[in-house]
């Protein structure tokens, strides 16, 4: 088994703690703390749960909407990954927030 300190998902992610907003296909918005970003995704910490391959809208602050679909939830946290076609994908992967 592969040690998760050498996966190449996990060496790329910078830790942030930022408050932005996530918005579900029906408008709701939620407000939520951004945890962790890499170039492929983020960990959230959502003020509601959200559903395992539900598609989001995430609103950074200072680059603007990206598209993602989450891909792990649990005891309060979830698992973002980026849409590759969505409006800042990449700044997201070019900057560190």
């Amino acid at each position: 088994m592969e040690s998760a300190q050498f996966r190449p998902d996990r060496e790329s992610r910078f830790r942030r703690r930022l408050q932005l907003f996530v918005y579900r296909q029906d408008g709701r918005e939620i407000k939520t703390m951004l945890i962790n970003i890499s170039g492929r995704g983020c960990q959230l910490a959502p003020a509601e749960p959200l559903s395992v391959d539900e598609q989001v809208r995430i609103e950074i602050p200072r680059l603007g909407s990206i598209a993602a679909t989450i891909r792990w939830s649990a005891e309060g946290k979830a698992g973002a990954e980026f849409v590759p076609q969505s409006d800042v994908w990449e700044e997201t992967s070019k900057r560190n927030l």
